[in-house]
């Protein structure tokens, strides 16, 4: 199959949900062998991740070599990301598969996402999605499967048609109301849970600040492709908010500090806030003591 090109028949989302869950337990219960990816960065706002992994239980081995360029589309009318992922034999290491993993890599970042998001803040009635690219289209139908209490998606993204897109193609398959946000502001103060499918920058941007988020009820962030890109940096935590998921897919290299470039997530209480904040951290694939920073701005 032609790289970026999507399966003729596509998989239920319920069944790639049911699988990545399971893939979700295993890597909970510290049933796999899965170093920290390692990355080079060419450009500002290129990327390319080398992510080996071992399931025993399954027996399942393999490793995806992927890259992220922006600026294909247009450019070269080549997709943003292309890749390879190779499945090895666990008992002769004979290559069973080499197969396009740009698909998968939509389908399984997306899938992670949504069930965090999904056990975190079960109850969650608006959700808010930052890039309405590829993978933010797979995040909002994932989050209409796996959170069935939704009754908004608010959806923003810098190419405004990028958003009328995403509404005019999913508005008719979903049960839900499609809104596009006129600004990320808009979208934090309206979303109770928000993700993000946006490029990694070298150094992030703060879009979002103080006081954007004093209208959510809860807070729920699942980062992937970095919030603080998009729509964070310093993003402002209401004073009701009580969960904060951060998942991040920093790479680094294994003895060697994370990069800053790598998309640190900073998360800021609004003054005068008394109640505690509570993070819960989920990574899949970077180091258990990548960057997060939270402070207090009383």
């Amino acid at each position: 199959m032609p790289p970026g090109r999507t399966p003729t028949v596509r998989p239920p989302g319920d069944a790639i949900l049911k699988l990545t869950r399971q893939a979700l337990i295993e890597h909970g219960h510290q049933r796999y062998e899965m170093p920290a990816k390692i990355g080079v960065q060419p450009y500002d706002n290129v990327i390319y991740h080398a992510m080996p992994a071992y399931l025993p239980g399954p027996g399942i081995v393999g490793m995806k070599w992927i890259e992220c360029y922006p600026g294909n589309p247009c450019r070269f009318n080549l997709p943003q990301t292309i890749g390879l992922l190779v499945v090895n034999d666990v008992e002769g290491g004979v290559p069973l598969a080499i197969m396009d993993s740009a698909w998968l890599t939509v389908m399984r970042t997306s899938a992670v996402s949504v069930l965090a998001a999904a056990a975190l803040h079960p109850g969650a009635t608006a959700f808010g999605m930052f890039g309405c690219g590829v993978q933010g289209k797979e995040l909002v139908r994932y989050a209409a499967l796996a959170m069935p209490g939704l009754k908004t998606v608010y959806v923003h993204d810098t190419n405004g048609a990028a958003a009328d897109a995403l509404i005019a193609e999913l508005q008719s398959e979903l049960d839900l109301r499609l809104v596009k946000g006129e600004s990320a502001e808009e979208v934090t103060k309206s979303a109770e849970v928000l993700s993000s499918a946006t490029v990694i920058l070298r150094e992030p941007l703060a879009v979002v600040k103080g006081e954007a988020g004093c209208g959510t009820r809860h807070l729920s962030a699942t980062i992937e492709d970095g919030l603080g890109a998009h729509a964070g940096g310093d993003l402002g935590v209401p004073r009701r908010s009580r969960t904060i998921a951060a998942s991040s897919n920093t790479a680094v290299t294994p003895g060697h500090p994370p990069r800053r470039q790598r998309m640190p997530l900073s998360l800021t209480s609004r003054r005068g806030c008394r109640q505690p904040c509570q993070v819960r951290c989920f990574s899949l694939g970077a180091r258990r003591d990548d960057p997060i920073r939270t402070r207090s701005s009383s």
